[in-house]
């Protein structure tokens, strides 16, 4: 069994067009699919908290649209995300557009290379454009 650390260290050796290339293009409209494998996995597992929350700041997410994401990379439909965050479908579509209009992307791929580029600027001591 790999550790949150292992996985972002992993993660950290990646290039970005690589982590992309392992996002499925194709599938369900409105669906992202895990981005690690194996049972019990989850996408916001790639990254450990601390970095999750080191990278929202950087990107100027609240702590709520940074849930939001996270619970996105888990691979959830904005529906289940709404019940889970006891919030109106329709809001929770609203605020995934607004993150998306925020990080300059246009869909979950966008909003993947988004949050990896930035880890990786992290991790190389960069500092966020």
């Amino acid at each position: 069994m790999t550790t949150q650390r292992q996985r972002s260290d992993k993660l950290a050796t990646l290039g970005a067009a690589e982590v992309v290339s392992r996002i499925p293009r194709n599938g369900p409209p409105g669906r992202a699919r895990r981005l690690t494998e194996g049972p019990g996995s989850s996408g916001r597992s790639i990254l450990s908290e601390t970095d999750w929350r080191r990278v929202g700041r950087s990107l100027g997410l609240s702590p709520r649209e940074l849930e939001l994401v996270q619970r996105i990379f888990d691979g959830r439909k904005l529906a289940v995300i709404a019940q889970e965050m006891g919030l109106a479908a329709g809001t929770v579509k609203t605020y995934s557009q607004r993150i998306y209009h925020k990080l300059r992307v246009s869909d979950q791929r966008g909003l993947a290379l988004a949050i990896f580029t930035e880890f990786m600027r992290q991790v190389n001591g960069e500092t966020s454009q």
